[in-house]
């Protein structure tokens, strides 16, 4: 039975720590904003099952990265707060990790986008239900007001 609430406790200790960085790290509030975006897309565009997995692999990946990078700054921070080059290294990699992921991300979007058909599927999607274009257009503001709000230390 103890290792049962161990468990237990682990999830809540992982939703403790995705919550605190939705509080305190902006990036990360832009990539979960992209993430619904591209879902709304993905909708618009009637994407197939395996299109639809690989967007979302690059979402969560990008996602767990930057979680990483939160974590990796946070501990630097915490040991000093000097300028230290070793420290300035380990967060740059980080934060260039998480840039590779996002830039190979909107790569794999695009080959889907423009190779896999789907050019047509949204044209068809915007022409048979305008209210889409009212919605993605509205999705902007709502998705930059979460973004922008102030972090929370």
């Amino acid at each position: 039975m103890e290792e049962g609430k161990k468990l237990l406790c682990s999830f809540g200790y992982a939703f403790r720590g995705i919550g605190w960085a939705i509080r305190t790290q902006r990036n990360l509030r832009i990539h979960l904003v992209a993430t619904v975006y591209v879902l709304l897309f993905a909708w618009m565009m009637k994407l197939s099952a395996v299109h639809l997995c690989l967007e979302l692999l690059c979402c969560m990946l990008i996602i767990s990265l930057e979680l990483v990078n939160s974590a990796l700054e946070r501990i630097c921070d915490g040991i000093t707060r000097e300028q230290r080059p070793w420290i300035r290294d380990a967060k740059d990699a980080a934060a260039g990790a998480v840039l590779i992921a996002a830039i190979g991300s909107v790569v794999l979007a695009l080959i889907i986008f423009f190779h896999g058909g789907y050019l047509s599927q949204l044209q068809k999607t915007f022409a048979e239900y305008p209210l889409s274009w009212i919605t993605a257009i509205l999705m902007i503001p709502i998705g930059g007001t979460f973004v922008f709000l102030p972090t929370k230390k």
